[in-house]
């Protein structure tokens, strides 16, 4: 750590180790211009550059490396002069020729932390003689050279403590001292001349890791009311008259690296800035630190799958161990759903848009949930399953599963053509009733070995069931139908330029269209003609509710609006910028007024407008998104994150003012039923005030 005085010359370049494991010095003008170097023995842990040409060194006195740890962190504390190298005269000796310069203080060997005051006339340290009782030294001139040296002497022991400190920090005004320990902290008053001991909270500890230093991420309020310390990616406040633990906060999702306090100036609030290694800045109130903290749910593990009924205002979030319902208005978690009291692994799921209904795949189980009640009305034995899909009219649901066996596979399972692929896959496709769970029909089809089960795609107004067959080494469209499950017919994929399917894709208001996408272009097929429509290049699949527009998305960078009966770019939203190659998350709104452009490069989700294309919301994530979804009437985003930590947007967009009204009467309805038990305990006090 490196620290430079107001009037200074030159600066401190740290630091050059050997093989051998000896430090180098080097001092160098503003300019760049070497002025001079000199080499220590052991590792330097502080450097501050000081008026008058002198620098005051903290260093080991004894080989450790970053990652050891020791019993005592053994140092020295030692103020040297700059000079050229080609004067005689030796930084550490003071001779006749520098007798006007006196060094402002003296070689003193310490063990553990230190902390000076800003006159630099008093020193707080722990002393070998003395084990871990903290000590303070004033600076004074040496007995002897008096005129050209000053020493540390001891003046008093401020208390008595056995547990290891790892730092010492001290208020703005010097009034009050902290000492770091295992367990919390140990705050001294220079006032009152009494200690109080803070604790961490359960099994939270203080631990120094990696190198040596002798900061730490804590520090005062500025009216020395509160402690603030950062262990970790949490952040706890102490109250100091009484050593209690008032709040904690735990916003970041990495370890904080720096805290700063601040003030907004005499009677003002109080401050607290934090900064994390998850690259994000924030910044806390200590005046609202005592007011009751309002608990966020999030799910263990990451997010897989969200889903949204806008009729009930519900949110249905999946991870690989959990399957939680949250309230969109209030953002509090409602229900978990489990047909196994010991926990489920759950593959996939499905939730109607009225909200009464759901679908699970977990631990070899199909089960169908009511919502209401919150417990399953069907649970049926069916494994390796990948993909549920609602379909007529969401009153049956289709379950596609896998068997790795060879075997003869008809088309269907009524009479159909029958395909023989002894080396291939036999993928089950089972229609279920809602809510019951009856089996309606069957559907046997077959795909390549060495290739991933492919989704199946339903066509608008559940007209068709496309399925991707092998047939002959050759891949083709199996067409089917969803009310009864027979075969329709086959479409072969001889089209130029054929290059491996990897998702299909419904073409809102066409019921005989369907969108093929590869890893280069997009191709919309007639099922019904067995014709290709369209062949647009680099389309990623994303489509306008009503099938009008379409999306240009590159890994690359760049978006745009495209037409999409004739492929012409309408509008450009972001520019052709080479950004690198990341994978991007975008899509319309359901009422097509928006777009949402998430790219996990720079973890940022941006807004635009699509009637003029102008961006209205650009925001930095906290964590990797792994799922992103509107609400139907496009007034909200919710977002899954990697975390588990499920977060719901507003989407406010002053050119439109009844988003603006409704934000305006968002926050009265958030909250309810907490306003209601707000206004009971009201009267309730009023009551008993007035019998008073």
């Amino acid at each position: 750590m490196i620290k430079i005085s107001d009037s200074f010359l030159f600066f401190v370049l740290l630091i050059e180790r050997s093989l051998s494991q000896r430090t180098r010095l080097s001092f160098f003008f503003l300019q760049g211009e070497l002025l001079t170097s000199q080499a220590t023995r052991y590792q330097i842990i502080q450097i501050e550059v000081l008026d008058g040409l002198q620098v005051e060194i903290v260093c080991r006195t004894e080989d450790v490396k970053d990652d050891q740890d020791v019993i005592r962190d053994r140092l020295v504390i030692d103020y040297l002069f700059v000079s050229n190298n080609n004067d005689q005269t030796d930084i550490n000796n003071n001779n006749n020729n520098n007798s006007s310069r006196c060094l402002i203080g003296g070689r003193k060997n310490i063990h553990s932390a230190l902390v000076l005051t800003r006159d630099k006339r008093r020193m707080y340290t722990c002393c070998e003689i003395n084990d871990n009782n903290v000590e303070m030294y004033v600076n004074k001139p040496h007995p002897v050279h008096y005129a050209t040296q000053r020493i540390w002497a001891f003046d008093q022991q401020l208390y008595e403590n056995k547990d290891r400190i790892f730092s010492l920090i001290l208020s703005d005004d010097e009034n009050y001292l902290m000492a770091v320990i295992f367990k919390g902290f140990k705050i001294f008053s220079f006032r009152s001349y009494l200690w109080k001991t803070c604790l961490l909270p359960g099994s939270v500890r203080n631990i120094m890791s990696g190198a040596k230093r002798l900061t730490y991420t804590a520090a005062f309020s500025q009216d020395n009311r509160y402690c603030i310390a950062c262990v970790k990616s949490s952040v706890y406040v102490f109250e100091i008259e009484w050593g209690d633990l008032v709040a904690s906060f735990d916003s970041h999702f990495g370890r904080i690296l720096v805290i700063k306090c601040l003030s907004t100036g005499s009677g003002g609030n109080n401050y607290v800035i934090t900064a994390g290694i998850d690259k994000t800045t924030k910044v806390w109130n200590l005046q609202n630190a005592k007011e009751k903290s309002i608990s966020i749910a999030q799910l263990d593990k990451s997010i897989e799958m969200i889903h949204i009924s806008t009729e009930t205002q519900l949110i249905m979030a999946q991870s690989r161990t959990q399957l939680c319902l949250f309230d969109i208005q209030s953002g509090l978690m409602i229900g978990e759903l489990s047909a196994n009291p010991h926990g489920s692994i759950y593959q996939c799921t499905v939730l109607c848009a009225n909200g009464l209904f759901a679908a699970s795949a977990e631990s070899g189980n199909f089960v169908i949930y009511d919502i209401e009640e919150r417990k399953p009305s069907s649970i049926t034995p069916l494994k390796n399953v990948f993909q549920l899909l609602l379909h007529s009219a969401e009153t049956m649901i289709l379950a596609l599963t896998t068997e790795t066996v060879a075997t003869q596979v008809s088309g269907t399972s009524n009479n159909g053509p029958v395909n023989i692929s002894p080396n291939g896959q036999t993928i089950r496709a089972i229609s279920y009733g809602i809510p019951d769970g009856d089996v309606i029909y069957e559907i046997l089809s077959n795909m390549k070995r060495l290739n991933q089960p492919k989704k199946v795609a339903c066509t608008a107004d559940d007209t068709y069931f496309v399925f991707i067959e092998e047939k002959k080494n050759n891949e083709i469209l199996a067409l089917y139908d969803p009310m009864t499950g027979e075969y329709v017919h086959n479409v072969k994929l001889n089209y130029p330029g054929y290059k491996d399917i990897t998702l299909m894709v419904t073409i809102p208001k066409q019921p005989y269209l369907i969108g093929l996408i590869d890893s280069e272009k997009g191709i919309v097929m007639n099922v019904r003609d067995k014709k290709v429509h369209l062949t647009l290049p680099k389309w990623g699949g994303q489509l306008s509710s009503d099938g009008k527009y379409g999306l240009y998305a590159p890994t690359r960078g760049g978006l745009e609006i495209f037409e999409f009966r004739t492929g012409k770019v309408v509008r450009t939203l972001i520019g052709k910028i080479a950004e690198g190659v990341f994978e991007v998350l975008t899509f319309f709104t359901p009422t097509n007024n928006h777009v949402i452009y998430y790219h996990k490069g720079k973890r940022t989700i941006r807004v635009f407008r699509t009637q003029d294309g102008q961006q209205i919301a650009d925001m930095k994530c906290p964590t990797k998104v792994r799922q992103a979804i509107a609400t139907h009437d496009g007034r909200a985003l919710v977002v899954g994150y990697e975390d588990g930590a499920i977060q719901v947007f507003l989407i406010v967009d002053h050119f439109d003012e009844s988003t603006v009204n409704y934000l305006k009467h968002w926050r009265k309805r958030q909250f309810p039923g907490k306003l209601e038990h707000i206004r009971k305990e009201t009267t309730e006090k009023q009551s008993e005030l007035t019998t008073i």
